[in-house]
Parts: structure tokens; sequence; C-alpha cells
């Protein structure tokens, strides 16, 4: 017989919030057909104290095949605080979602290359980097910027 958990702590909140958020967004990719059998997989593990399973469970058959927990997901909608638990697991998936912007991700990969470059430069001084760049003008007729940046850069 299973009972429905009177008190949940903030921490259990979040936590079944997450594993439906990471559940629907596995590996980064939207997988909203998960979004159901995710929110009922954290009412057991969050809500239902004797729900238990072991490691050789496949934990989401055995909560979509457990009619007695089915049930009494149904009769807590109206009962307790996980509607809004989902209700907030879904709103952070659409936030996600609305923010999975490429240009962001461009933006980051950009951000990183230049930070690299930056680390890379902070190790050259640039006394030494001027009187590089002299000398290799005074041996070149024609400007050729691309070699004179790989000359200085060698050194």
């Amino acid at each position: 017989m299973y009972t429905l958990k009177e008190n949940l702590t903030f921490a259990e909140r979040g936590a079944a919030t997450d594993y439906i958020v990471n559940t629907v967004l596995s590996d980064g990719n939207y997988q909203p057909y998960f979004f159901e059998p995710a929110k009922l997989v954290a009412f057991a593990l969050y809500f239902v104290p004797e729900f238990t399973f072991s490691e050789d469970d496949d934990v989401v058959e055995k909560v979509l095949n457990d009619v007695e927990l089915n049930q009494l997901y149904v009769k807590s909608q109206k009962k307790c605080i996980f509607p809004v638990i989902a209700l907030d697991a879904r709103t952070i998936i659409d936030y996600k979602l609305a923010n999975a912007n490429p240009m962001n991700e461009m933006f980051t990969e950009i951000t990183k290359l230049v930070k690299s470059v930056e680390s890379k430069l902070d190790g050259i001084d640039a006394k030494d980097f001027a009187a590089d760049v002299k000398k290799i003008a005074e041996h070149i007729t024609e400007v050729d910027f691309p070699s004179i940046i790989k000359e200085v850069v060698k050194k």
C-alpha cells in the first residue's frame, strides 16, 4: 500500500523538478515525449516513501506498470504540491528552449577563442614585440603582415 508523503523539503522539491527537466532535456536534446513519464517517476521517487527499486530495475517501466502507484498519482493531483513542481519543470524547460539560440552558442565559442588568444598574448612582452616587428620590417620591401605575425609568434 502506497501513501503520499505529507511534507517535501525544499531540496526534495528541487530534486524532483530537476529530475523532470533533465529527463526532458536529456543530453541537451528536447524530448517532449519524456515529460509525462518523467513526472510520474519523479512523483514516485519523491512523494511515495514506500516506492522502492533495485539497481537492476528499469524505474520508468516499473512506475508506468504499477497500477496502484498510477492511481495514487491521479488522486494526488488536487491534494499535494506535485502539480506545482511539474509546472515549475515545464517553465524551466520552456525557458531553456527559448534561450537555446545558436547565436548564443556561437557567441560563447567566440568568447572562449578570444580568451585563449588573450592568454597566449599575455606572455608576450610589448617592448620585445615592437623591437622584433621593427627588425623584421627593415628587411621587408613589401609589407607582408601575415609573415610578420608568424615570425614574431615563433619567437
